[in-house]
């Protein structure tokens, strides 16, 4: 994979990490501020970056835990209509990120499996 491949690798991961937040959310997701939403959607998209970054061998620790301290920070910042839905979000949000990751290892997976038969001749 060519480091381009990885960008868009974690511009997918994500959307996906922000759909599953939309699709937790349901009706509720309309009460969320635009402002709230677009702050979802780069904590999101820097969650697939740092991914992408951390499969390339760089290290991301630090600015992931930014991220997930800001993710923790949900409730507390009053940027929801109600404490339950900013508890819903952040949960929603880290089901995604959690579902993003099943399906990276997953790919990955076969990704190795595809390379291995290649390297094997098989």
């Amino acid at each position: 994979m060519d480091p381009h491949d990885f960008v868009l690798m974690g511009s997918q991961m994500g959307k996906d990490i922000l759909a599953q937040v939309k699709e937790q959310l349901k009706d509720e997701w309309d009460s969320v501020p635009q402002e709230t939403k677009d702050d979802l959607e780069k904590l999101a998209l820097r969650v697939g970056e740092l991914t992408a970054k951390k499969l390339t061998g760089q290290d991301v620790d630090r600015q992931m835990a930014l991220v997930m301290s800001t993710v923790k920070d949900f409730e507390l910042a009053g940027k929801f209509a109600t404490k339950q839905v900013a508890v819903k979000a952040q949960q929603a949000f880290w089901e995604g990120v959690k579902r993003v990751g099943e399906t990276l290892g997953s790919f990955l997976g076969a990704f190795a499996r595809a390379g291995l038969k290649g390297i094997a001749g098989i």
